[in-house]
Formats: C-alpha cells, structure tokens, sequence
C-alpha cells in the first residue's frame, strides 16, 4: 500500500489579519527508511540501532555496563538495594560518619552499644565477666561484692571479715578498752611475739596475761626486777610477788610491802 505524508504549514490570509493551515504537498512515504522519514518530518533523528547498547532506558531494565562517575551532580532514591548476597549497596569510601547507615551497626548493634578502648565511655548496666579474668585492674572507688576470699598463698588472707583473718594469719590486734587502757588480743594462738617485745604500761606498770602466762614469764623475773630497782610506791594489798633464787633485789628502806613478798635471792636495801 502506497502511504503518503500530507505537509501543512502556517500561512496569513489575504485581507483578513489570522493565520490558517495550509496544505502545502505531500511525501511519499512508502519504502522510505526511517531515517528519510524522520529527515521528511524535520524531527531528531532515531538512536541508530547499532548505537542502542550505548544508551541507558528510562525503565530501568537495561544495566550499566561499567562503572557511572556522576561527578559533582547528586544521584537520589528512595532506597539503594543490592542484589548481590553478601554484597553491600553502598560503599562510603570518605571518613566521614554517616549517620543511619549499616557502617555504623556491629551485629545490629549501633556503635554506643560498645565500650571504647580508652575508657571514655561509662558502662551503662551490670557487667557479669563470667569465668575470665581481668588483668591490671586498678579499682580506687565503688563497692566490690561477691568475690570469692583470696588464698593466703595468693596473697590474701582466706577469710572475708578482719577478725578471721587474724586467725588465718597468727596475728594479734592492739584494741583499746572502755577504761583506755592498751591490751593485747591474742585470738586462738599465743606466743606469735617475744614477750621482751611487749612494751610496759604508761599507768601502773604492771601485766595482765590471761593466755600468755607461759610466754610472759621468761621475761617476767627481769620486769619485776626492774619495778623493784626502780619504783618506791611499793607493793600494794593483794599482789604476790616472788623473786627467784639467782636474782638480786634492790629495795628502798622506805619501801611499802603491803602484799606477800617472797624473796628466794640476794636482797640488797638502799
């Protein structure tokens, strides 16, 4: 069939002051390329078949064949999705935090969920270790709950309270009484100190010893000895005092000997 192509144009008419169409010729169009035909209309020529590979389709279907620089202009979406498994849909190749990207997620966790490496950053609840250990711990506040008592061998005293570790550790405590006079807890043992190492009362000068008897008498002999040479007060009622052979005592003649006085030594009167 034999097509033809009407040509009309613009034209003012004669006396009347408006434009109309006007038919101008005609084309044939029949075996006519498209490329004669688009040049017959005067219209941008058609993307040459051999060329159409090159050109991207507003649909989408047809796919970048290499890598797209937009340069300085901004390329928008609602979302970016890749469809490649394990394969992100975006790359920020920039130091720069992104705010709501996945670069900012660990295990879907954002990155405040996580303690940094300097220590600027606060726990935020209870931390239950488990059974691992933290080394180089230096803890100067707080309160420190629930730990197992530390072995003497480890440097600790096996016990969780001051007194037990007293006894684990054969020590004696210097605790002052409602009277404030100084006396010794010797606790379960007796004898952890030379009875020469304990010092003379500031008042009366004279030794109670309940458990120590034993370890107090050694030294006992030199103290009396001493009290004797060296005080006048005398002995008052209701103390006994016995000076073993071997000894010799320097008494004042103005000595007072309220108690028993046995004297087994030499008695030597100033």
């Amino acid at each position: 069939m034999t097509q033809y192509l009407k040509l009309y144009e613009l034209v003012q008419t004669a006396g009347w002051g408006y434009m109309k169409l006007q038919e101008t010729g005609q084309r044939l169009l029949s075996a006519k390329t498209p490329a004669e035909i688009h040049e017959i209309l005067k219209i941008v020529p058609p993307i040459p078949i051999e060329d159409s590979h090159l050109y991207l389709l507003a649909d989408g279907k047809r796919k970048l064949t290499g890598d797209w620089d937009a340069g300085s202009w901004q390329i928008r979406a609602e979302t970016f999705q890749s469809d490649v498994v394990g394969t992100a849909p975006l790359t920020v190749a920039s130091t720069t935090m992104v705010t709501n990207l996945n670069a900012e997620l660990l295990d879907d966790k954002h990155e405040m969920a996580f303690l940094l490496a300097d220590g600027t950053r606060t726990l935020g609840g209870a931390w239950n270790m488990g059974n691992q250990i933290l080394t180089n711990v230096n803890i100067d506040s707080g309160i420190i709950t629930g730990i197992t008592d530390l072995a003497i061998a480890d440097g600790g005293t096996g016990a969780s309270t001051a007194a037990d570790a007293r006894v684990n550790l054969d020590v004696i405590q210097d605790i002052a009484d409602v009277v404030k006079d100084t006396h010794i807890d010797w606790g379960t043992g007796a004898g952890q100190i030379s009875a020469v190492d304990v010092p003379i009362a500031d008042v009366g000068a004279y030794y109670t010893g309940t458990e120590v008897e034993a370890a107090l008498q050694e030294a006992g002999y030199n103290i009396e000895r001493a009290l004797f040479g060296l005080q006048q007060a005398g002995l008052s009622a209701g103390y006994s005092l016995t000076i073993p052979s071997g000894y010799q005592v320097l008494v004042y003649e103005e000595y007072d000997c309220q108690g028993d006085l046995t004297i087994e030594g030499n008695l030597v009167v100033l």
